[in-house]
């Protein structure tokens, strides 16, 4: 078995306070993690700063911290607040992020968004981008992941989180699809029965990019139920434009409950889906 050991890294530079709640995102092309947003250790937004975290290509190579600032209008407000924790940071690509919702002001406050917003690493530029569709209600900690669409194009992922209002633990979930000639919100159906009623925050969502749970999908762990009941269950989130069903990890959860896919197929375990996908795709084939 392969051994993984933890090592703390002394990087160089202006280095970042203590904080939770913030969000990291990393660009293969310049080797740099960008770290936005969060809570200070008085429970209060940090304000003004982003960090890049320069990551060497060498062992001998250095760490390096560099504080940066995010300026720009919004079409709506004017000045756009960056200033944010709990949010969600998504890379869709050419050194551009996309920062939805969050809370602006300390954990307290009702002041929370719903803006999402597009900022350029490279020019350190941001704008709220006209967005078509109906989107996301104001919340935070709600999870985000993203996913290439055709040639040019990516599909930011938004599950779950608190309701800003009335701190209800959300249940829903939406597809950002970003294109070169336009950005649109579409609501996500989730089908079966490990999605009925699923209601999670402070959870965390990836994409698979390899094996066989490659081509879109997803997994989903953890976070709290709207009983304020952690969860340690993990679903397989299986896309279909933008239909989702869902498989439980047998390893997890004490019971494994059937579900169904998009097409109506029962299957009990993840190797049960992946074999009945097998079987569709060879009969296609046929």
């Amino acid at each position: 078995m392969e051994t993984f050991s933890w090592n703390q890294i002394k990087a160089a530079g202006e280095q970042p306070s203590a904080r939770q709640g913030h969000s990291i995102s990393f660009f293969p092309k310049t080797r740099k993690l960008l770290l936005f947003g969060g809570l200070d250790a008085s429970g209060a937004v940090v304000k003004d700063k982003a960090y890049f975290l320069t990551v060497p290509n060498d062992i001998t190579d250095r760490w390096h911290w560099q504080p940066v600032r995010f300026a720009g209008l919004s079409r709506t407000i004017g000045g756009i607040m960056v200033d944010r924790a709990f949010h969600s940071t998504s890379d869709i690509g050419n050194e551009k992020v996309v920062v939805f919702g969050g809370i602006c002001d300390e954990i307290t406050s009702k002041h929370h968004s719903s803006m999402l917003f597009q900022c350029d690493t490279t020019s350190f530029s941001c704008h709220e981008p006209k967005v078509y569709g109906e989107g996301p209600c104001s919340r935070y900690a709600h999870s985000s992941c993203s996913l290439e669409s055709g040639a040019n194009g990516r599909e930011v992922i938004i599950i779950g989180g608190m309701k800003s209002d009335t701190r209800e633990i959300l249940s829903d979930g939406y597809v950002l699809e970003v294109h070169p000639t336009a950005v649109r919100w579409s609501k996500i159906s989730f089908h079966g029965d490990l999605l009925a009623n699923f209601s999670v925050a402070f959870h965390s969502i990836s994409p698979v990019t390899a094996g066989l749970m490659a081509q879109g999908n997803i997994l989903l762990f953890g976070g709290k139920s709207e009983k304020n009941k952690k969860c340690s269950s993990l679903l397989s989130l299986f896309p279909s434009t933008h239909n989702y069903s869902a498989v439980s990890s047998p390893t997890l959860l004490a019971r494994v409950r059937t579900a169904k896919d998009v097409n109506g197929n029962k299957f009990s375990t993840r190797q049960d889906f992946l074999r009945q996908r097998q079987d569709r795709e060879k009969m296609a084939k046929g």
